[in-house]
């Protein structure tokens, strides 16, 4: 049984952690490293093996996978102690803006180290990875990655690190973006007539079902949008307005290029 050890349960640790306990805890042993009180108690139910710090953690302790999720502000502090591991470890992290030069300088140049960018999505099983591997790191530990990422949605490889940026401002922030759609949609709704709750339940399930279709079908976005938009109907009054001189489009463009600048921000 491989051994897993987690290095802080915030939102997206908690997310992984939630459905590898739920998944694949026969195949790994989870052990989780987290300071904080409230953090550690909403993951207790999850692992047998929860510590405060690494000092904790038995001697003999010698994990195959040690995954940072803690906040880019701290990671200075953090990473150097976990060195003990380079020998026999994957290191991944899925902070936004540290690149693997960070943690090779931290780790040693020989590290096995992964980059990852996964999305909240991930706490039902439906997120979206990218990932992008050193030099060092070999097809057994991006294997081993994959393996982890799979269980909680898809993943996929970059060819280089600076697209990370890239897939951040897409899928990485990307869950926000529909979320606000949705918000907008059920405002709107409560606006024209229907009850707040009856606006809101239906704005989410129209975004649910949508994205489902968007998953199942092989059929293009812009065709699906076609399959429903009928000549002189309701749905094509609202598209002309979205459309409009690509109004919409400039927006999401303007709203994800300023995503996309602020990661390379945090990355520099």
């Amino acid at each position: 049984m491989k051994k897993v050890l987690l290095v802080g349960s915030g939102k997206m640790g908690s997310a992984l952690l939630t459905n590898w306990a739920k998944k694949i805890s026969h195949l790994y042993e989870l052990t989780v490293i987290e300071p904080n009180n409230d953090a550690a108690s909403k993951i207790s139910s999850l692992v047998t093996n929860a510590y405060k710090k690494l000092s904790e953690v038995p001697k003999h302790y010698d994990p195959e996978v040690v995954l940072f999720a803690v906040k880019p502000q701290i990671m200075e502090a953090v990473v150097p102690e976990f060195k003990i591991f380079t020998r026999k470890a994957l290191f991944i992290s899925i902070a936004a803006g540290k690149k693997i030069s960070f943690f090779e300088n931290h780790l040693g140049k020989e590290a096995a180290i992964i980059r990852v960018m996964p999305n909240i999505a991930s706490s039902v099983e439906r997120g979206v990875s990218v990932a992008m591997a050193s030099l060092e790191t070999k097809d057994i530990h991006k294997q081993l990655c994959s393996d982890l990422l799979e269980a909680v949605g898809e993943v996929y490889w970059l060819e280089e690190e600076k697209q990370i940026d890239s897939a951040t401002a897409i899928s990485g922030s990307g869950p926000a973006y529909f979320f606000l759609l949705t918000e907008c949609l059920s405002s709107v709704g409560e606006k024209i007539g229907l009850p707040s709750e009856l606006a809101d339940k239906l704005s989410r399930a129209t975004a649910a079902g949508s994205g489902e279709l968007l998953y199942q079908s092989d059929v293009s976005t812009q065709d699906l949008r076609t399959s429903v938009t009928s000549k002189g109907g309701t749905t094509e009054a609202a598209l002309k307005v979205l459309l409009n001189e690509n109004q919409l489009e400039t927006i999401v463009e303007k709203a994800v290029q300023k995503a996309y600048q602020r990661s390379k921000e945090l990355s520099s």
